[in-house]
């Protein structure tokens, strides 16, 4: 009888061998043994324990069962295999039994093996699962050639398997793990029947030495250490898990569509998962079938209808030699693509080939690379990505990563040899496209179908490039369709000169942008015509790395010669569009004048001449008025800057990539800035100027890092660095710039500002003038008054304001001197022109207010001096004695609305301090502060606003932060310190107040006292739920401490207690002041309360010296008598009144700017829904389900007459 007729059941095995012998040439016949001994046993057999509590017992003549109580096991077998028919049961809970066969004798598995945790099965001598066997374990399977040390595998963490058999592990049959891993590890490992870990990791793994990890990295769990030489991966059947990874490092991976339906199939679970795994590290990978790489799913369920959504997985191939024909499947099912790698040595994506990331929003495909072979600012993979030495995409490949409901995604073919594209590849998207780069030192691209979408990036980056009849289809084809065609050469290493040369015409009649971009020349050959019809643009960027050689050559017609091309190169462009031309001058007093470019319908062209060099900076002066552009980064040491009146343009954008750098500028010298100033034609955009130190050198001077003055446009441009004024008198020292009279949009300063004098200084600008604006700017350093300033004034973001700031915010913290006016934001906002007149006090304030608000807003916002509108500060504030502190504004004479302060203010003894802002003389509108203020001694101390004057209005305000005032003298509010005769009205605090003997103290005004010749001190439609707490002889109100005013439709909640001889009541303290006139003796006016309420119990006070008290229910039961239910909203039962509803602004567009600015502070966040408890404050409209809560029990507090600061003197408690 022949040997392979004596192979009985195992006969699959061979036969699978001499199949793979025939078609690798390699003899598996010694890998699996001589199979006679495996088939003579229907069950392992010689079992030897040496390690664990394990039972090995046989019921029957075809069953053995092995039960284990110990968390690991190892037995030692003569042989290990199971026949037709035969069952190997391992009741092993959840631990883990490891095998290993002694017996020189393949394992053969044509029954079932099962196992309740998790099996390893070791034999140098091979293992076979059958046509007919089943493995099925409820942890890991391992099979494996190679051994694992016990001590490793008892510690059941990171193992090892090494070892120098060449046998091979073999799959006919079905192998599963219900919630762990299988994992099979060989010098040849091949799968032609069944692998499923649908919870974890299926893996071959070919090598001599082969880690399997404990848990999953980011590469996987399988890595090998040592190759195995002429090992292989094969598999034909399928691979269903949530991860699984092929690999064979100084071997080879085969993954074959062969006449099954296989598949391999990567389904994550919960947040991991979805990936897979074909690496080949010296050797090959060989795919043609199929793989599916899916993220697990998400299911949601709206109006009763249950979705189910999965994000598209990874998959990595990697080996010195790579050839996909087969369909590389990581598309998202109703959720966005995921990503696709394929690299090595040499990559080939075959015809037929099919790569796909796509799904909602498009994933990533890497062939050969990453962006840039990983050398760029932007990559798309975490990991680094092996860089291809030669990629060739075939006709009929097809690459795709689009967009079905959003953006196209990222496609990267790369190399750093030759890069041949000849297939399809589609980066769409229905709401932008995406990026495709085709790249290598060699670039062929003729026959190549690139489709980006509208809006999107074809990046082509070769060494020399000649555009002629050969590749121009589909440059034109790509521009019709709406994408952006970058083509880019570098530095050649191989005697090209990285130019390129346009040998064709190029027409296109859509809006897209082509970008050409050399790294010495772009030359136009004579009858060249670059032409477009639909408003498109073109960039001609020459010396692309800033070298300071190249240029645009627009070469002339040889005349000489009768059969040469007559006409010059033009470029025309008839429908509008740009035109940017980036080039290297011979002189700066000598610009080229393109006359070639023609552009028409309302379209530009601009011509840049490149700075590349300190040198080329400083020569900007011999051409203040000329059009530049950064062409690298330039250290600027110990260069002091332009000393001109720039009126020209500064780009340093420079036509491609990131915004470039200056740095070090005014380091090692005294510099006031880049430019002396910006002049009315001046514009600097798209540039960074980078840890500058600049210097004042005189008094009255004005310096930044950009420029002393602007006067002209400041677009995107970010400093960093210092900013000293010295111990000068009347310094403007901003980050950007000392004093701006122009436009400044889109700028941020991370620079620490200080001065040693009495200075205007701010984090952006130091002096805003009544023509300048500042739109979407920032910010971030610190702004500080050295030990000797004094009378200085200091903003986070500008020192004085005189013009409009939206939408703009500063981070750092300010910090002035004694007689100081500091804001977080601005020190000093000036007057906005919009004022009016107050009628009699206690007159028509409802009217009053509404023909302000009006005015107002018939000129708000843009042009409009002293304007802040949508803006915030976040830094902490503080100055000295005497001083003026806003954590927003420190002195308001103009308009702010929508804006916010979330930082601390501080203030020394006798000074204003708000939340918002110091003092007060205009408008305060739809704002809110969240910082903790105080004060010292004689200090008015608000959570908005510490003084508020005669002009002084707020509308819809709302502070949260504490509010405290020590010493004696001073007044402290929720919401405002002292209100000197101004209005508040809609607005509410919720933030505690405390304050010492001798103060004034309000829940939301600490006193409110009219103005003897024009009244005022109104207080209109608000509330405050902070507790207010004082010492000794301290006058405190739930509302207001000391009121001499006009208060209507107001109530107040909060604990209010006192110290002994001081007065507390519930909603007033004291309803009278003295009010001085032009007579030494001051008269005794008496405040006018109106339906204004406090809570009883609540508050823990049965009197006030005004108002109405309520219980808790009372209160809570609707809209207490006189309130404006126009105005006012409460739900019945579950909470107190709540502002709602009233007037809202969005200020049209500004052309100057952005055409829509957003509203950044949105008015009705200012609607507060008022709880039973103030822990349960909830912003917005009111919830008709909240739940009733149980008041807290009253507190106790004391009354009797007192001294109330500034409030005056209290006349007896209640």
């Amino acid at each position: 009888m022949s040997r392979r007729l004596r192979l009985g059941p195992f006969h699959a095995l061979l036969g699978v061998a001499l199949i793979e012998a025939a078609l690798f040439g390699v003899a598996l016949l010694a890998a699996v043994g001589t199979p006679d001994r495996a088939h003579a046993q229907a069950l392992p057999t010689g079992g030897t324990v040496t390690s664990g509590t394990v039972g090995i017992t046989q019921p029957n003549g075809s069953t053995l069962v092995i039960n284990q109580t110990s968390p690991t096991g190892i037995v030692h077998w003569s042989t290990f295999s199971i026949g037709t028919g035969g069952t190997v049961n391992f009741n092993n809970g959840s631990g883990a039994t490891l095998n290993r066969v002694t017996g020189n004798v393949p394992s053969s598995i044509d029954g079932l093996l099962t196992g309740t945790g998790s099996v390893f099965l070791v034999n140098p001598a091979g293992i076979a699962v059958g046509p007919n066997g089943v493995v099925q374990t409820g942890g890991s399977f391992v099979a494996s050639t190679l051994d694992v040390k016990d001590s490793e595998f008892l510690a059941r963490g990171t193992m090892t398997f090494d070892g120098t058999s060449t046998a091979a592990v073999v799959n006919l049959g079905r192998i599963g793990s219900s919630t762990g891993d299988v994992v099979l590890i060989a010098r040849t490992v091949q799968n032609d029947g069944v692998i499923e870990a649908p919870q974890g990791t299926a893996a071959m793994a070919s090598g001599r030495e082969v880690v399997l990890s404990d848990g999953s990295l980011g590469n996987g769990k399988v890595h090998v250490r040592a190759p195995g030489g002429d090992g292989k991966v094969i598999n034909r059947g399928t691979i269903r898990a949530a991860d699984v990874e092929l690999r064979a490092n100084g071997g080879n991976v085969y993954a074959l569509a062969g006449n099954t339906d296989g598949v391999i199939k990567a389904t994550g679970i919960a947040s991991k998962g979805g990936r897979i795994f074909l690496t080949a590290q010296g050797g090959t990978v060989t795919a043609t079938q199929r793989m599916v790489a899916r993220r697990a799913p998400t299911t949601t369920t709206t109006a009763g209808v249950t979705t189910s959504t999965s994000r598209g997985g990874d998959i990595l191939i990697e080996a010195d030699a790579v050839s996909i024909a087969g369909h590389l499947d990581a598309t998202g099912d109703g959720a966005a693509g995921g990503r696709i790698v394929v690299t090595g040595g040499t990559v080939t994506l075959a015809a037929g080939a099919l790569l796909d990331a796509s799904g909602t929003a498009g994933g990533t495909v890497l062939v050969g690379g990453d962006r840039a072979g990983g050398r760029g600012t932007i990559t798309y993979s975490d990991t680094p990505v092996r860089n291809a030495d030669r990629v060739t995409v075939e006709s009929g490949a097809t690459i795709r990563a689009d967009g079905t409901a959003g953006a196209g995604g990222n496609i990267v073919v790369w190399s750093e040899g030759t890069t041949t594209v000849a297939g399809t590849i589609s980066a769409t998207g229905t709401t932008a496209g995406g990026f495709i780069e085709t790249s290598g030192n060699t670039l062929n691209f003729a026959g190549a179908s690139i489709n980006a979408g509208q809006g999107g990036t074809w990046l082509l980056d070769p060494d020399d490039l000649i555009i002629d009849t050969n590749n121009v289809g589909a440059i034109v084809t790509a521009l019709n369709a709406g994408t952006n065609v970058i083509q880019e050469t570098t530095q050649s290493g191989t005697g090209g000169y990285g130019d390129i040369t346009v040998a064709t015409n190029i027409a296109w009649s859509s809006n897209a942008r082509l970008t050409l971009s050399a790294y010495r020349n772009i030359v136009l050959e004579p009858g060249v015509v670059i032409s477009n019809s639909g408003g498109g643009h073109l960039v001609l960027r020459a010396d692309n790395t800033g070298t300071g050689t190249g240029t645009v050559v627009f070469v002339p017609p040889d005349t000489q010669n009768p059969n040469a091309i007559q006409l010059p190169a033009v470029i025309s462009f008839t429908a509008g569009g740009t035109v940017s031309i980036y080039y290297n001058p011979s002189s700066y007093t000598s610009p080229e004048s393109f006359s070639n470019v023609m552009v028409s319908g309302g379209g530009t062209v601009t011509s840049y001449m490149l700075v590349n060099s300190v040198a080329n900076l400083a020569a900007i002066a011999s051409n203040p008025s000329g059009t530049y552009a950064l062409g690298r980064d330039i250290d600027a040491t110990y260069f002091a800057g332009v000393s001109v009146n720039f009126d020209g343009i500064l780009d340093g954008w420079g036509g491609i990539g990131a915004n470039r750098t200056i740095s070090n500028l005014g380091k090692y010298t005294t510099s006031r800035g880049l430019f002396y100033s910006i002049e009315s034609d001046g514009i600097v955009r798209n540039l960074i100027v980078a840890e500058a130190e600049i210097r004042a050198g005189s008094h009255e001077s004005a310096v930044g890092v950009l420029a002393g003055t602007n006067y002209g446009v400041i677009e995107n441009v970010l400093v960093t660095g210092k900013v000293d004024g010295g111990a000068f008198n009347g310094v403007r020292a901003g980050g950007l710039v000392g004093r701006n009279f122009g436009l400044i949009a889109g700028a941020v300063a991370d620079v620490d500002v200080t001065t040693d004098g009495e200075a205007t200084i701010g984090g952006l600008v130091g002096v805003n003038g009544g023509t300048g604006d500042i739109y979407a700017s920032f910010a971030f350093g610190n702004v500080t008054a050295g030990p000797n300033a004094s009378y200085g004034i200091y903003g986070g973001l500008v020192g004085k304001n005189e013009g409009s700031i939206l939408y703009s915010g500063a981070a750092g913290d300010v910090t002035g001197g004694y007689h100081s006016t500091v804001g977080g934001l601005v020190g000093y906002n000036a007057d906005d022109s919009y004022y009016f007149s107050y009628s009699p006090y206690y007159g028509s304030y409802y009217s009053y207010f509404y023909s302000y608000y009006d005015a107002y807003y018939s000129a708000f916002p843009y042009g409009g001096a002293g304007t802040i509108y949508g803006s915030t500060a976040t830094g902490n504030v503080s100055a000295g004695a005497n001083s003026i502190v806003g954590g927003l504004v420190g002195e308001n004479y103009g308009a702010v609305v929508s804006s916010s302060a979330v930082g601390s203010a501080i203030g020394g003894a006798d000074s204003s301090v708000g939340g918002l802002i110091g003092e007060n003389f205009g408008l305060l509108a739809f704002s809110t502060a969240s910082g903790g203020v105080s004060g010292g001694t004689g200090s008015d101390v608000g959570g908005a606003v510490g003084l508020n004057h005669t002009d002084g209005v707020l509308y819809r305000v709302s502070a949260s932060g504490t509010a405290a005032t020590t010493g004696t003298g001073g007044t402290a509010g929720g919401l405002v310190g002292f209100n000197d005769a101004g209005a508040v009205l809609q607005s509410f605090s919720s933030g505690a107040v405390s304050g010492d003997s001798g103060t004034a103290i309000g829940g939301l005004i600490g006193a409110n006292v009219p103005n003897y010749y024009d009244g005022g001190a109104i207080v209109y439609q608000s509330y405050a739920t902070g507790a207010v707490t004082g010492t000794g002889t301290a006058i405190a109100g739930g509302l207001i401490g000391v009121n001499a005013g006009y208060v209507e439709q107001t109530y107040a909640t909060g604990a209010v207690t006192t110290g002994s001889g001081g007065i507390a009541g519930g909603l007033i303290g004291a309803n009278s002041a003295l009010v001085y006139g032009d007579t030494p003796t001051p008269e005794t006016v008496t405040g006018t309360v109106v339906a204004s309420y406090w809570d009883t119990q609540t508050s823990g006070q049965s009197g006030s010296a005004a108002g109405t008290g309520l219980t808790t229910a009372q209160l809570t039961s609707g809209l207490p008598a006189g309130f404006d239910p126009d105005v006012w909203s409460s739900v019945p039962g579950r909470s107190y009144p709540f502002i709602f509803g009233g007037p809202t602004y969005n200020p049209g567009p500004d052309p100057g700017t952005d055409p829509t600015p957003p509203q950044i502070y949105d008015p009705g966040l200012l609607v507060s829904l008022v709880s039973l408890n103030p822990s349960n404050t909830i912003l917005g409209p009111p919830d008709p389900n909240q739940t009733n809560i149980t008041p807290p029990a009253p507190p106790t507090g004391g009354n009797g007459a007192g001294d109330g600061g500034r409030g005056g003197r209290g006349a007896g408690g209640p």
